[in-house]
């Protein structure tokens, strides 16, 4: 299966679990959607660089 260019949705993005992932497929080239039920999370992802 290939990664790059895809687009994956990633839920609990704010715990070690999500977060790992996140990094993860963005290495691979994916497109992410991540959502958390902390706001603060969601802002500090906007503004992260993986």
């Amino acid at each position: 299966m290939q990664i790059k260019h895809s687009t994956i949705l990633i839920t609990s993005a704010g715990n070690v679990m999500g977060r790992s992932i996140s990094c993860h497929f963005a290495s691979l080239g994916a497109y992410l959607i991540i959502t958390d039920s902390d706001a603060r999370v969601r802002a500090c992802y906007l503004r992260s660089d993986f």
